[in-house]
C-alpha cells in the first residue's frame, strides 16, 4: 500500500507507473545526508595529502567555503583531492574533468619544493616516479585544444623553475652573466645502459633526457606551426627549450636538430606586435652561450645580426625593453666567440645615439629598466674593446661622459639599489 503521505503528492502516479516504486530502501539514501563533523588526526599520525584546484595543500579540514572539493569517495568531509584522484579524474569521459585535472596536477609540481617541510618524502621525486610526465606528454597528442593548452602549461610547470630563471637573468648585469652553467644530470650508468632504459625509467632519473627520447620537440615543432597557439602558451613552450637547451650541449644540439622547430622560433621573432619575442631570443643565446659551433650556425642560417640591430635601434616601450636586453647579451654572447665583429663599425653610430641619452636622461635614481638597458649596452661595449679597442674607439668620449655623471651621482645617492651596483660595475670595469 502507498504511504498517506506519499498518496497526496504526485509521485503517487510515479509509484503505481513503475515497479517497487513504493519501497523504502534507507541504505540507498544515505549519500544524502549531512556529513559527520571532521574528526581531527591524531598527532604524530600521517594523514593523505590534499590539493585544491591552484595546487595548494589543503587544510585537514577547513570552515572556509571551497566549492567543488567535496566529493562522494574516500574522507567526504575532507576538502581538495589526492593525486591518485586527480589521475584518475584525468581519465574521464569528461572533458572538463580531464583539463581540470591536467592542470592541477602541473600546479602541484609548479609548487612541489614549497611543501617538503609538511610532508613525510619530498613531493617532487613522488610526482616525477608516478609517471605523470608520460600523462601530460599524451594530453599534447589530444584533438581538443583546451587539453592540449592544459598540457603545455603542465610540462612548462614540471620542466622550467621560475626561481632558476630569474637568478640566471639577474646575473646578465655582472662581469661574467652571460656565461651561463649546465643543469645536467649526473647519471653513473654506461651509454649503452641508459639506451637500454625504458621511457618511464629515463623519466624518472632525467626527466630532460627521458622528454626528448619521447618526441617532445617534434611535437612542440607541431603546435607552434599548425595548431596557431596563444602568447601565453608560446611562452611556455619557449620556456620548455630554454630549460632543455641548459641541460647540457647534446640537448642545445638536439633542438637545432629537430627539422623546423628553429625555424618556427626565428619567425616569432618578426611578429608584429612581439609575441613571445624575449624568450625567443633567450633561447638562441642559451644554445650559442655552450658552444662556439653552434654558435656560428645560429648566426650563419637565421641572421640573428639583423634581429638585434632592429630591437636595439627601435624605441624602447614596456614590449621592448627585454627584446633590446636579451639582443645585447646575445651580441655579446658571440661576441666572446669573436663572431659579428664586422657589424660593430656599422652600429656605432645607434650606440653613440643611446649613451648621449643617457648622458641627458638616465640617472641613478631612475626606472630599473632604464639602467638595466644602460648596463646591457655597457656590458655589450666592454666585450667590444677587450676584442679591439679600434672598433668602438668612436664611443669612448661619450661613454666616459656617462661614467662621470654615474659616479658622481653614486655619492650623493642612497641606498643603492641592486640595478646601481650593477651599472657602476659594469662602468668600472
Amino acid at each position: 500500500p502507498i504511504s498517506p503521505v506519499v498518496a497526496q503528492t504526485p509521485a503517487a502516479e510515479l509509484v503505481n507507473k513503475f515497479p517497487h516504486m513504493d519501497v523504502l530502501e534507507p541504505e540507498k539514501l544515505e549519500w544524502m545526508q549531512e556529513l559527520p563533523p571532521t574528526k581531527l588526526p591524531i598527532r604524530g599520525i600521517p594523514y593523505t595529502a590534499r590539493f585544491n584546484f591552484k595546487g595548494e595543500l589543503m587544510p585537514y579540514t577547513t570552515e572556509i567555503k571551497t566549492d567543488g572539493l567535496y566529493h562522494h569517495g574516500e574522507e567526504p568531509g575532507r576538502p581538495g583531492y589526492t593525486l591518485q584522484e586527480l589521475v584518475q579524474l584525468s581519465r574521464s569521459s569528461m572533458l572538463q574533468h580531464r583539463v581540470t585535472a591536467i592542470s592541477t596536477i602541473g600546479s602541484i609540481f609548479y609548487r612541489a619544493s614549497d611543501y617538503d617541510s609538511c610532508l613525510a618524502r619530498p613531493l617532487l621525486p613522488q610526482l616525477l616516479d608516478s609517471d605523470l610526465f608520460l600523462l601530460f606528454r599524451f594530453s599534447l597528442d589530444d584533438p581538443v585544444r583546451s587539453v592540449v593548452s592544459a598540457a603545455i602549461a603542465a610540462i612548462a610547470s614540471v620542466l622550467v623553475n621560475p626561481k632558476d630563471e630569474g637568478c640566471l637573468d639577474r646575473l646578465l648585469e655582472t662581469a661574467t652573466g652571460v656565461r651561463q652553467p649546465l643543469f645536467s644530470v649526473h647519471l653513473d650508468l654506461k651509454p649503452s645502459e641508459i639506451s637500454e632504459l625504458k621511457d618511464v625509467q629515463l623519466l624518472r632519473v632525467d626527466v630532460i633526457l627521458g622528454a626528448l627520447r619521447i618526441n617532445l620537440l617534434p611535437r612542440f615543432r607541431y603546435i607552434l606551426e599548425k595548431l596557431k597557439p596563444e602568447p601565453v602558451e608560446i611562452s611556455h613552450i619557449m620556456r620548455c627549450l630554454i630549460r632543455i637547451a641548459r641541460h647540457s650541449s647534446e640537448s642545445a644540439a638536439s633542438i637545432s636538430r629537430t627539422p623546423g622547430l628553429l625555424q618556427v622560433v626565428r619567425k616569432l621573432l618578426n611578429e608584429k606586435p612581439p609575441v613571445a619575442c624575449s624568450d625567443a631570443l633567450k633561447l638562441f643565446r642559451v644554445m650559442a652561450c655552450y658552444s662556439r659551433q653552434v654558435a656560428e650556425y645560429l648566426v650563419e642560417t637565421y641572421s640573428l645580426v639583423e634581429v638585434f640591430q632592429r630591437f636595439i635601434a627601435g624605441d624602447l616601450g614596456e614590449t621592448t625593453i627585454n627584446l633590446a636586453l636579451e639582443s645585447f647579451y646575445t651580441w655579446q654572447t658571440l661576441l666572446n666567440y669573436h663572431l659579428t665583429t664586422s657589424n660593430v663599425s656599422m652600429f656605432t653610430p645607434v650606440i653613440q645615439r643611446l649613451l648621449m641619452y643617457y648622458v641627458e636622461s638616465i640617472n641613478l635614481d631612475g626606472a630599473r629598466a632604464d639602467l638595466a638597458h644602460a648596463t646591457a649596452l655597457i656590458n655589450w661595449l666592454t666585450t667590444v674593446l677587450r676584442i679591439n679597442v679600434s672598433y668602438a674607439q668612436c664611443l669612448i668620449p661619450a661613454f666616459q661622459l656617462c661614467a662621470l655623471k654615474w659616479l658622481s651621482q653614486a655619492e650623493t645617492t642612497y641606498p643603492l639599489k641592486w640595478a646601481d651596483h650593477a651599472l657602476l660595475g659594469a662602468v668600472l670595469q
